[in-house]
C-alpha cells in the first residue's frame, strides 16, 4: 500500500458504508464476524478526519490489520455466504458483494 492522503481516504471510507449498508440490507439472522472488522475501518477513519490526525503511515498500518482480519481463512469475507429467493438474485447479489469487496481492495493494495 502506497502512502495515502487524505482525500484518498475518503472514497474508501465511501466504500465502507456501501459495502456495509449492502450486508445490513441482505436482514440476515446474525451479522458476519468481518463486519465488525469493516466498522473498525470505518470508525477510525472518521475519528481521524474529525480530529484531523497526520499520522497516515500509522493508520494505514491499522487498515492493513483491520482489512487482514476481515478476510480470515475459516470466518472472513471469503467464507461469508448469503441466500436469495432465486438463483438469478443470488447472482446478482455476489455479483454486488464482489464489486463492493474489489472497490475496497483497489484502495488498500495499491
Amino acid at each position: 500500500m502506497t502512502s495515502l492522503d487524505r482525500e484518498e481516504l475518503v472514497p474508501l471510507k465511501e466504500c465502507l458504508d456501501e459495502l456495509l449498508d449492502f450486508i445490513r440490507e441482505l436482514q440476515i439472522e446474525e451479522i458476519p464476524y468481518f463486519y465488525r472488522c469493516l466498522e473498525n475501518m470505518k470508525y477510525n477513519l472518521e475519528t481521524c478526519f474529525l480530529v484531523r490526525y497526520e499520522g497516515w503511515e500509522q493508520m494505514e498500518l491499522i487498515l492493513m490489520r483491520d482489512w487482514s482480519a476481515a478476510n480470515h481463512a475459516q470466518i472472513g469475507i471469503s467464507g461469508f455466504d448469503f441466500s436469495a429467493d432465486s438463483a438469478a438474485e443470488k447472482a446478482e447479489l455476489d455479483c454486488r458483494f464482489i464489486e463492493l469487496i474489489a472497490n475496497i481492495e483497489g484502495f488498500l493494495r495499491k
